[in-house]
């Protein structure tokens, strides 16, 4: 039984009944409809899985960033290494490589977070464009957080040959 909330958000006029309309009929569901209503499902049934696997991962990235301060808090005890970062160059290279890491890890966590997301469930093309966003969004902080680890990475090994070539 519907209620007049219902029909109106249907956009129905007020003299029709959600209740009052003739069942439409409907093509059967393609090979393709059946796996994304599978992966729909497969998603709700693996909710707190994500979320268990989202904490975990959290706890490896704080770690990772523990171990970049404390690493380089014990490099600036070496004087000949205070002295190479006196000048601009290891000190500007240094910083942009913690910030290049420091994106990377961000990127991660945003990639592995469970995302809340609304579709219709009666329909495919609904589900179909909630999926594609989803996919979307990861594959694109993925990537960038692969690029912001590579680079600093790249950066960390400029820095480790400038700060050898100047001590």
């Amino acid at each position: 039984m519907s209620t007049p909330q219902q029909d109106k958000v249907l956009g129905l006029p007020d003299d029709v009944s959600v209740d009052e309309l003739e069942p439409a009929e409907s093509e059967a569901l393609t090979a393709s409809d059946e796996r994304l209503i599978q992966r729909f499902e497969e998603i709700d049934t693996n909710a707190i899985e994500r979320l268990t696997m989202g904490g975990k991962r959290l706890v490896e990235w704080g770690t990772a960033a523990i171990g970049i301060f404390f690493a380089s808090l014990a490099l600036l005890d070496n004087p000949q290494v205070q002295t190479a970062f006196q000048q601009n160059l290891p000190r500007t290279i240094g910083i942009l490589a913690v910030v290049g890491y420091l994106l990377a890890i961000m990127c991660g966590f945003f990639t592995s977070i469970p995302m809340r997301f609304r579709y219709r469930s009666h329909s495919l093309t609904d589900m179909e464009q909630t999926l594609r966003r989803i996919f979307d969004r990861k594959y694109v902080l993925l990537l960038s957080g692969s690029a912001f680890f590579v680079a600093g990475s790249v950066l960390l090994g400029i820095l480790i040959v400038v700060i050898l070539l100047s001590i």
